[in-house]
C-alpha cells in the first residue's frame, strides 16, 4: 500500500470515529430548520433554476459549512430494449449515522464534502422497465381508469379479514379511526399518481414537507421507504403514533435504507408503547408504537 493511501485511510478513519463521537454526544443530525433549508434549494432546481447545476451551500453533522457543486441529470441510454427513461430531477438523499460512518474505499471517499453530510441534492433519471408482453401490447390506462381501480382495491382492503383484524386490535386499545387530514409524499410519484390521490382524499406533498408537517398531533405510517425515515423522525419530532417496518440487527446496517440506530432504539424504549400490528403478506411485519403520556 502506497504512503498516501494509507494517509487517507487514517483521515478516513478519523472522521468517521469524529461524527460517531458527535452522534453519540447528542447532536441531531437532522433538524426541521435543516430540512426546511435543503427543501429550499431543491424547490430552485426542480422550477427550472438550474438547469445547469449549481453550487450549493449545507452543513455537516459537524456544524462546519459544505459548499457542494450539484449537476444536471446525465441521460444515458439503456442497453435493455424494455427500459426506457422516464425523465429527470433533481431529489434529497438523506443519509443514515450508518452510512457516514461505514468504512468506505479510499476512492468514493471526500473529506471535504459529503463524508459530513446528512443530507444532500443529486440528479438522478427515472428508469421505467416494460415486460415482453407488455412492450408487444402496449397499453396505457387513463386516469379515470386508474381512479376505479384504486377505489375497487380500496373496497376491497376494507371487506378484507386483514382489515377486520386490524379493526379489532384498534378498538381493544381504544383507538379510534378518526378521519383526519391525509398526507402523502414519496419523490417517484408521478402527475399520475397525484391525480389519483388527490380525489380521493389524499393531500399529496413534495419532499420533504411531510417531514416539516410532523408535529406531536400526527399519526406516522412508513412503510418501506428507501431512506432513513426513523433516524430523521427521531431528531425532529414525537409523532402520537407511529406505524413502520419493525427493525432487527438484520436491517440495522448501511446496506439498508431505513437502519434503527441507537438513538431511534433509545426513543422507543423510553417514549413509546409497542402494539403488535397484523401481518400482511405485501406490508411484511409492522409495529406500531403509541407515545406514552407525559
Amino acid at each position: 500500500m502506497e504512503p498516501q493511501d494509507q494517509e487517507e485511510i487514517a483521515e478516513m478513519n478519523s472522521i468517521i470515529r469524529e461524527i460517531q463521537t458527535i452522534y453519540d454526544a447528542g447532536t441531531p443530525m437532522f433538524t426541521k430548520d435543516a430540512i426546511r433549508k435543503v427543501g429550499s434549494e431543491l424547490d430552485v432546481f426542480q422550477k427550472g433554476g438550474a438547469s445547469n447545476g449549481r453550487e450549493i451551500t449545507l452543513k455537516g453533522i459537524n456544524g462546519a459549512d459544505y459548499t457542494i457543486f450539484v449537476g444536471p441529470p446525465v441521460l444515458k441510454s439503456s442497453k435493455n430494449k424494455n427500459q426506457h427513461l422516464g425523465g429527470s430531477t433533481w431529489t434529497i438523499g438523506y443519509n443514515s449515522i450508518e452510512k457516514l460512518t461505514v468504512d468506505r474505499d479510499i476512492w468514493s471517499f471526500d473529506p471535504q464534502t459529503t463524508r459530513y453530510l446528512p443530507m444532500e441534492i443529486s440528479a438522478c433519471t427515472r428508469e421505467i422497465t416494460r415486460e415482453l408482453e407488455y412492450e408487444e401490447n402496449p397499453t396505457v390506462s387513463s386516469t379515470e381508469d386508474s381512479c376505479r381501480a384504486f377505489q375497487d382495491a380500496e373496497r376491497k382492503f376494507m371487506a378484507s379479514e386483514y382489515h377486520e383484524r386490524l379493526e379489532a386490535m384498534l378498538a381493544t386499545r381504544g383507538i379510534l379511526s378518526a378521519e383526519s387530514e391525509r398526507y402523502v409524499q414519496d419523490p417517484a410519484y408521478t402527475q399520475k399518481d397525484r391525480d389519483v390521490l388527490s380525489p380521493n382524499g389524499f393531500t399529496v406533498l413534495d419532499d420533504p414537507q411531510a417531514f416539516l408537517l410532523l408535529d406531536e398531533s400526527s399519526v406516522l405510517v412508513s412503510i418501506g421507504p428507501d431512506i432513513p425515515v426513523k433516524q430523521i423522525v427521531a431528531d425532529i419530532c414525537r409523532p402520537g403514533m407511529i406505524i413502520w417496518n419493525r427493525g432487527n440487527e438484520e436491517t440495522n446496517s448501511y446496506l439498508f435504507t431505513d437502519p434503527e440506530s441507537s438513538r431511534v432504539v433509545r426513543m422507543i424504549e423510553k417514549e413509546y408503547f409497542e402494539v403488535d400490528f397484523p401481518y400482511h403478506k405485501i406490508l411484511g411485519d409492522l409495529v406500531m408504537y403509541i407515545r406514552k403520556s407525559a
